[in-house]
Parts: structure tokens; sequence; C-alpha cells
């Protein structure tokens, strides 16, 4: 993985999702070109058709919405592993951990999470 090109026109969405990618890439200690691409001539080689769109590689990843940063670490991930590089994206952080223990809780305290007894195998 050399290039992670972000498509568009120029947008908010477009410099958001700059902005999440560059957030993740720094955040993970990679080593590779984070490019805004607003050439309509690239947009078009690439089968673009909605904007904000991710490529890698010349491949689009994401295509018409603003990718999370989550999404965006898993895409990085999956490609990563499947190309075979030794290089470490590091585990989760003990905060986004805390964060999605965070969010399950309140959930759970909702009742918008229920688990079945059998689905429950104490340790």
């Amino acid at each position: 993985m050399q290039k992670i090109e972000i498509l568009g026109p120029g947008c908010a969405r477009c410099k958001q999702t700059h902005s999440v990618v560059q957030h993740v890439v720094e955040q993970e200690g990679l080593h590779v070109d984070v490019v805004k691409e607003e050439s309509l001539a690239r947009l078009s080689a690439l089968n673009v058709m909605a904007t904000p769109a991710v490529a890698v590689d010349g491949e689009v990843v994401f295509s018409g919405r603003v990718p999370s940063a989550e999404e965006v670490r898993a895409m990085l991930r999956t490609l990563w592993d499947a190309v075979g590089h030794d290089a470490k994206l590091e585990p989760r952080r003990l905060e986004d951990e805390l964060l999605d223990r965070a969010v399950v809780d309140r959930a759970l305290d909702r009742g918008a999470i229920r688990f079945r007894e059998s689905d429950w195998k104490p340790e």
C-alpha cells in the first residue's frame, strides 16, 4: 500500500473524509501518502459516481459517504493483511476500547441489546 487518494470536488464532506483518513494513518503510524484528488479525469478513470470516495492504490474502497475512523482502520488492516505486509497496525487503543464498552453499557441499560441466557458462557 503506497497511496491513499481522497476523491471529490473539494466539498466539506471531501475535506472531512481527508481529515478522517489522515488521522487514522497518523494514529497507526503508517508510511503512506494521503492525497486529495479533485481532478475530474481521475474520478472518471476510477469510475467514481458518488463523492467523497477513497481509493487505495487505485482501487475505490469507499464511495458516496464519509467513512468513520473505525471503518478506515478496519479497511486498512484488511488490505494490509491481504498483501502480507509486516508493518504493524497497532492494536486498538485503550480509550477506543473503553468508548465501545461505554456505548454497549448504555445500550444494555436502555434494553436496546439483550442477551439470551444460552448465549452467556461464564468464564
